[in-house]
């Protein structure tokens, strides 16, 4: 592999990102979970392919980012080598590599407005106004004021049973 030629290869190229740092650059391909720390010119050098440059363009963006010689070449195989060019899944636009919560998005928009349409909110008015007038009207369900207890410390209170007076 001399050169990103084909689709895939130019297809990889361009899914990566590149995030610099006070000690080099980071690439990598989140649709992969792949990612490489290389120096400051090999961020460059796939900068500039992202740009559509060819390879001799980034190799010497690449040579006058280092100060010395770059082999373009040698750099892609490694690359390679580290996954970054293997062909993915690889979605455009603002949601690649967004981690997905798959139990929220499990409800349907038409479910979740369900949940919170007029008519449920009815409902839930109605169990809060039930439940209040069974600790209006039953004694019995009501807590006395010796069933209340205090603990010296908050967290305390979080780790003691909660049945204590009954």
């Amino acid at each position: 592999m001399a050169t990103p030629a084909d689709d895939t290869q130019q297809s990889a190229v361009r899914a990566m990102v590149v995030a610099r740092g006070a000690d080099g650059c980071v690439l990598g391909r989140p649709d992969l979970n792949i990612f490489v720390r290389v120096p400051e010119p090999g961020g460059v050098f796939v900068e500039v392919l992202q740009a559509g440059g060819t390879l001799a363009e980034a190799t010497t963006r690449a040579s006058e980012a280092a100060g010395e010689g770059v082999d373009g070449v040698d750099f892609l195989a490694g690359l390679s080598a580290a996954g970054l060019l293997a062909p993915g899944e690889s979605t455009p636009g603002p949601d690649r590599g967004v981690r997905r919560i798959r139990w929220i998005e499990g409800v349907s928009p038409r479910a979740a407005a369900h949940l919170f349409g007029r008519a449920a909110w009815i409902l839930y008015a109605v169990a809060a106004g039930f439940a209040a007038g069974l600790l209006l009207l039953r004694g019995d369900l009501r807590p006395a004021p010796e069933q209340l207890w205090w603990t010296p410390d908050p967290a305390f209170s979080l780790l003691s049973p909660s049945t204590v007076g009954t």
